[in-house]
């Protein structure tokens, strides 16, 4: 959120905001919380158009391993489709 917030206040603000979503991904990981890291990658492609990264990509991959179900929250076919395209991550 805090990234988001910082992109409409001055949306030149993507180094911090990346930054932002970069902490969110590590905080996710850290706490398990699998749904905080699929949300934290996702808006990291979508609010700063990113190509992905290893980091980002490995994210998605690890929210997709954790809901096989593609259904089960909003954005996981998206996070899945995004980790199939990058070809950096390889899914079970």
């Amino acid at each position: 959120i805090r990234a988001e917030l910082r992109l409409r206040t001055d949306p030149a603000a993507t180094v911090a905001a990346e930054g932002d979503l970069r902490e969110a991904i590590d905080v996710a990981r850290t706490q398990g919380d699998v749904y905080a890291l699929l949300r934290a990658a996702l808006a990291h492609r979508r609010l700063l158009h990113s190509e992905g990264d290893e980091l980002v990509d490995t994210a998605l991959a690890d929210a997709v391993e954790a809901y096989r179900d593609a259904s089960a929250f909003p954005g996981l076919a998206q996070a899945r489709a995004l980790v199939a395209a990058s070809g950096r991550v390889r899914l079970d």
